[in-house]
């Protein structure tokens, strides 16, 4: 962190985001702390919300499907030497969130853990951080990252036609332990046309099993060398990805909130999902939606 945020095109940046997993799985403070060290004048922005996946913050607090999913937001990220202190809702919505910010600031806090219940409250956000000088270190998940996209004037251009795809199996690769994508794998298992492999936990997993998701993507990519990708579950997607040498893709769109579909240079399409994201038919939309690309 401390080199990515030192480097010059930080520097030269007008807008600079760190993503986080909007359930704060990491090592988010330490993290921030070190890019703070490397940004001089710039205050941390810290709103983790994703109102669309169920995440919300409250009293600076991470509510996660309405329930409380982490302590008190300004002691984490003071504790890793980042003093910070918080917007309130009544506060973003009293009219003047950029001079909330502001005087929030003055009080010699270097962050501030923003509270945001909806997608208006992150655009209210998006607005104040981007007018302040200078500008924050933005730091959130998908749901403040797509509040600075709702923001931001651009100019328009047509999204570049990718043509008619090769027609390919599609292959649904679940290596999640999350309870939402194994209720997504056994409604997808319905469609005996669907190809579905997934590792069924009876545990939750660990650092150790990691070589076991690995083994997964290399037997995945054996079988399947040329197959369209839908992955769920970080460690699986990129197990699976790596074993195709996929280094990068296009992204073309979003199945729904949080799940992006793209392609490949070599021409395979692949949707990603993280394990708790989604309803119940979410596999279901995004194997439909890999077969609508191939028939555009």
């Amino acid at each position: 962190m401390r080199r990515a945020f030192a480097g010059r095109g930080a520097k030269r940046a007008a807008i600079l985001f760190k993503k986080i997993d909007s359930t704060l799985r990491g090592h988010v403070a330490a993290e921030l702390a070190a890019a703070r060290r490397s940004l001089g004048r710039r205050a941390v922005l810290f709103a983790p919300s994703f109102p669309a996946q169920q995440r919300v913050v409250r009293d600076a607090r991470l509510l996660v499907n309405g329930k409380s999913s982490s302590g008190d937001m300004r002691a984490l990220l003071s504790s890793a030497g980042l003093p910070a202190t918080q917007l309130d809702l009544a506060t973003l919505r009293g009219g003047n969130p950029a001079r909330a910010i502001r005087a929030a600031l003055a009080t010699g806090a270097r962050a501030l853990v923003c509270d945001a219940e909806s997608d208006a409250d992150l655009d209210a956000l998006a607005r104040a951080g981007l007018g302040m000088r200078p500008r924050p270190l933005f730091v959130g998940s998908a749901g403040l990252a797509r509040a600075i996209a709702r923001t931001l004037t651009l100019r328009r251009t047509r999204p570049a036609r990718h043509g008619q795809m090769q027609p390919r199996p599609i292959v649904t690769v679940v290596g999640s332990a999350s309870p939402v994508s194994a209720r997504q794998a056994r409604q997808l298992a319905r469609d005996r046309s669907s190809l579905l492999v997934q590792m069924a936990w009876t545990r939750e997993p660990e650092p150790r099993d990691i070589p076991a998701v690995r083994r997964l993507g290399r037997v995945v990519a054996q079988a399947a060398p040329r197959a369209h990708l839908v992955l769920t579950g970080g460690e699986t997607a990129r197990a699976v990805l790596d074993a195709r040498s996929i280094r990068d893709y296009r992204l073309l769109g979003e199945v729904e909130p949080g799940v992006p579909f793209g392609i490949a240079r070599d021409g395979t399409l692949v949707c990603t999902k993280a394990g708790a994201f989604g309803k119940a038919d979410t596999l279901v939309r995004c194997v439909a939606r890999l077969k609508h690309e191939m028939t555009r």
